[in-house]
């Protein structure tokens, strides 16, 4: 666990001063790393552990690698370095620039000053490392005609002989749509009367931007749901910290702290085990494992997500209400199944309002600012402040910077739905937002069947037609268009007669006629 390293590497250089005077080293800590696998992920949550240690760590911050051998400075800030930390990733050994850095830190452990190396192992076996066989072999296997291919195999074998730390990535480690949510809520219904006071904290990761604005307001809710009063007010992040530390640990709670993904957020909700009673329980949902090692968490679980016969099942009992796909539909549910890669929040079937908002948000409406968005979901004739509700509370859609945003995977999802009833037939979509197909349905009057259109109109588009074709689209109700400014000059006598009657919503960029149709 991080937490265990960072303890080591505190009381080795607290200790380190009964031989070797720390003054000798300019850095405590070295890190070696493969930028592309783990920089921005575990490196960036262990380095900013350790800084805030106090423990002087040397990162390097080069996205590229500027020549075949590692630089000067570099060179002399590992013989700087009391501690040298090599993070083995897949990729680790692909680079020549970390194979170099590694047999200067293992040069480094045979000399008189007293160099210390911890190997780590993330998402990879030790004794990958060590034989470079699996995919560690496999990055390794470029250089096998190089002259240093020797000395890095030498320096791989020694590094794997000294103590250090494995830690394997479960890769449907929490992913979105894998039923983190609805596991934990199903946990908290069971076991809350177990409790003194109890908080389920929804959608962390959003109520706390930006900038973690919001983590004030979720101090604020654990301390109302577990007092049970709701005149506290919580002013600023640091207030709630002491307000958690002076009232938790008074009685025994349990705390759901749900879709987290900074460890800020921790700090501010969790901060450390005796802000609480004895025997309180605290979970923890995120699609970020580093985050839960850099807390020090007791127990880490990952969601399994289902097997081809469960996401069957699942899918046969929302659609058909049976517990397999209905004659004619067993090819159709398992193309379903199979897109869902076992997701089972992409399998789950919404009641009528929610799946057609949820459709029209993954097809036309994604990116939009949401209260346009509602706008446009109300010229519908939808229920959409309880739609968006039901659609947030499943992580099926989320607000991001204003904007309504989700999952790539439960876009193409939503998309998928609207396009596997007639894979073959666009003209019988209601929702159409590829280009070639909306000009060409348009311009043979096919498209009689679509609701929603986002057209991005190519160069050579043939106005009339497309302008027609709208024109005789009787179940037409949004339509967006995106043109440039050479359209501006569109040669059409009458515009009003290509609109049809039951167009709700309009939005073009660049229109190119002086004035709307008649009402």
């Amino acid at each position: 666990m991080l937490a265990r390293i960072l303890q080591s590497y505190t009381l080795m250089a607290s200790s380190s001063t009964s031989s070797i005077p720390m003054t000798s080293f300019k850095h405590d800590v070295f890190l070696s790393f493969r930028g592309e696998d783990t920089r921005t992920s575990f490196v960036d949550h262990l380095y900013h552990a350790l800084k805030q240690e106090n423990i002087e760590t040397y990162k390097d911050d080069q996205n590229l690698e500027r020549g075949r051998k590692i630089s000067k400075e570099l060179i002399q800030a590992i013989e700087e370095s009391r501690f040298h930390v090599v993070v083995f990733s897949k990729n680790y050994a692909s680079s020549s620039w970390c194979l170099d850095e590694l047999v200067k830190i293992m040069e480094c452990q045979k000399t008189p000053t007293e160099h210390i190396v911890y190997p780590i192992f993330y998402d990879v076996e030790p004794t990958q490392v060590r034989k470079q066989n699996g995919e560690f072999g496999s990055a390794f296997s470029k250089h096998e005609n190089s002259e240093d291919a020797e000395k890095w195999r030498k320096a791989l074998v020694e590094a794997t002989s000294f103590s250090g730390q494995d830690l394997t990535v479960d890769k449907i480690w929490g992913i979105g749509g894998g039923g983190k949510t609805t596991l934990a809520r199903a946990v908290f219904d069971q076991i809350s009367f177990q409790f003194e006071g109890k908080s389920f904290v929804a959608n962390v990761r959003e109520v706390s931007k930006p900038d973690f604005s919001g983590l004030n307001k979720l101090q604020q809710k654990v301390l109302r749901d577990v007092s049970n009063d709701q005149g506290i007010t919580v002013t600023n992040v640091f207030d709630g910290k002491n307000m958690l530390k002076k009232k938790m640990p008074g009685r025994k709670v349990l705390l759901v702290l749900d879709d987290v993904d900074h460890i800020e957020q921790l700090k501010a909700l969790a901060g450390y085990p005796n802000w609480f009673k004895l025997g309180s329980k605290i979970i923890i949902t995120t699609r970020d494992k580093q985050l839960l090692l850099a807390h020090t968490i007791n127990s880490i679980h990952g969601i399994n997500l289902l097997t081809k016969e469960e996401a069957i099942f699942l899918f046969s009992k929302y659609a058909f209400r049976t517990e397999s796909p209905i004659l004619g539909y067993e090819e159709l549910s398992e193309k379903v199944v199979h897109y869902a890669a076992g997701l089972p929040l992409t399998i789950t079937v919404l009641d009528a309002d929610c799946k057609e908002i949820f459709l029209d948000v993954s097809c036309i409406l994604k990116s939009l600012p949401k209260d346009e968005a509602i706008r446009v979901l109300e010229s519908r004739g939808f229920h959409v402040i309880h739609g968006l509700d039901v659609l947030e509370k499943k992580s099926l859609v989320t607000t991001r910077g204003g904007r309504l945003d989700m999952h790539d995977r439960i876009e193409e999802m939503g998309r998928y739905i609207v396009r596997s009833l007639h894979p073959d037939e666009p003209n019988k979509h209601s929702r159409l937002w590829i280009t070639k197909e909306i000009e060409d349905i348009l311009a043979n009057n096919q498209g009689i069947e679509a609701t929603c259109i986002k057209l991005f109109a190519s160069l050579d588009i043939n106005q009339e037609a497309v302008m027609k074709g709208l024109g005789n689209m009787e179940k037409l109700r949004l339509l967006f268009v995106h043109t440039l400014d050479i359209y501006s000059n569109w040669k059409l006598d009458e515009v009003g007669q290509y609109f049809p009657n039951s167009l709700q919503y309009l939005e073009w960029s660049s229109y190119p006629f002086y004035s709307l149709p008649n009402g």
